[in-house]
């Protein structure tokens, strides 16, 4: 784990150095289309070639999987998982929900993860048993009444499962995207639930988030019949209250998928 420690280190340091180049382009930069027609710059390529040099000249043995660029395979089971700009979009627009992300995934378990919102120069990161934090300030989750309770969820979620937490007065709102953003905001306690339902989201997409939320305190429920991982794309992340209230509804929200 030490070495992961260091490996984590050493991608913030990269994060945070690339927050200059990024300033100067935050609203004011070219893109391309991928196949998927999602949005992708010179800078998300940049980024995740920047931590996979270093990362591999100081730590040849681990393995990279970028939402940009060719996979390398791990020789000691160890994978980062980058997704260099979240929300490549809001980074085109000058919006402040873009993140820089990084999560560390060993034998199917993340165990470490960097969420940096380069616009608002905020440091999100965790280890596994050793809580979460934010700009080294530990964060933990806002676990309060349901009827205070703030969910932000997908299109489809909102439009159709947002019915069935009514009677509870629970609130959802509409649309939810950057997903290190998002995270972020349920692990420091400012929201309460997070809601997926059709998104076509990622392993670099999830995990970084995933190990934050858990060690704040969060709990996740998938939607479909696996057990949730890093890997699913159709959760429910949030406090344990809303978690449990969610289980109960479970078999209502499938039917509705």
């Amino acid at each position: 784990m030490n070495e992961i420690i260091l490996q984590q280190k050493e991608i913030i340091r990269i994060f945070t150095e690339s927050r200059q180049e990024l300033m100067q382009s935050y609203g004011n930069i070219t893109y391309d289309s991928k196949q998927d027609k999602s949005p992708v710059t010179e800078l998300d390529i940049k980024v995740e070639k920047t931590v996979k040099e270093q990362i591999m000249a100081q730590f040849p043995d681990v393995g990279i999987r970028g939402e940009e660029t060719t996979a390398v395979k791990p020789k000691n089971g160890v994978t980062w998982y980058l997704d260099p700009i979240d929300s490549t979009l809001s980074f085109i627009h000058g919006l402040p929900y873009c993140s820089n992300m990084a999560a560390c995934v060993v034998d199917g378990e993340v165990v470490a993860s960097v969420i940096y919102h380069f616009a608002t120069d905020e440091i999100f990161t965790a280890i596994r048993g050793h809580g979460a934090y934010k700009n080294n300030v530990k964060i933990s989750i806002h676990d309060i009444p349901l009827a205070s309770s703030c969910v932000f969820a997908d299109a489809f979620a909102y439009k159709n499962i947002y019915a069935l937490y009514a009677k509870e007065d629970v609130r959802f709102y509409a649309p939810v995207g950057a997903t290190g953003y998002f995270m972020a905001l349920l692990a420091q306690g400012s929201i309460q639930g997070i809601c997926y339902a059709t998104a076509n989201l990622k392993p670099h997409d999830v995990a970084p988030g995933v190990l934050l939320v858990q060690e704040a305190g969060g709990k996740f429920v998938s939607f479909n019949d696996r057990p949730f991982n890093y890997e699913s794309r159709q959760f429910f992340a949030s406090t344990p209250t809303l978690c449990q209230l969610t289980k109960q509804k479970l078999q209502k929200i499938k039917k509705l998928m």
